[in-house]
């Protein structure tokens, strides 16, 4: 019988995640219209003071608030209601592939975090969120290499690039028992 602390570790995690995604976002919407690979800079490609990225991170708030409280059909919306006036968020797209994760959709969870890295190449937490869809699917292979990229492009040592590496010595240490 599966550990119900487990989950709701689990649980607990990807909220916080989805949290910092929402700073980074929050981040990137002061910095309005800069480019840049790294998750700090902005993906946007709007003029500044247009009034459609204040209201796609209006629907992205919402979003967040909605994935908080396990509504997820709710979160979807709002996430596609941010993307129909901002398509060029990865951020909005990360979150997206993860209320689609939380409601079982995994295929679906996959193609926006693929669709946040074509925004953003070096978006770390598009790589994570592929590495659990990935996982969650049985298919340790690329949840490794994803979770390896994830690391890649995250502050080494930090809460979650220590996360990824214990996700990923588990993973490995799978995959060798599985082919004994």
């Amino acid at each position: 019988m599966p550990n119900k602390n487990v989950r709701c570790g689990e649980k607990t995690a990807k909220i916080v995640f989805i949290i910092a995604i929402a700073f980074i976002f929050s981040g990137i919407v002061a910095c309005e219209g800069k480019k840049g690979n790294s998750e700090k800079e902005a993906t946007v490609k709007t003029a500044p003071g247009d009034k459609s990225l204040a209201q796609a991170k209006e629907y992205f708030d919402k979003g967040i608030q909605f994935s908080l409280k396990g509504q997820y059909d709710e979160a979807i919306s709002a996430y596609n209601e941010s993307l129909k006036l901002n398509p060029q968020s990865a951020e909005a797209h990360s979150n997206l592939g993860f209320a689609y994760f939380d409601k079982g959709n995994m295929d679906q969870a996959i193609a926006e975090q693929q669709k946040a890295l074509a925004v953003n190449p070096k978006f770390g937490h598009a790589f994570y969120g592929m590495a659990l869809a990935y996982e969650k699917n049985g298919n340790k292979k690329e949840a490794i290499k994803n979770l390896e990229e994830f690391m890649k492009y995250t502050e080494p040592h930090s809460l979650w690039w220590n996360k990824a590496g214990e996700k990923l010595v588990n993973l490995k240490g799978e995959r060798k028992e599985g082919k004994k």
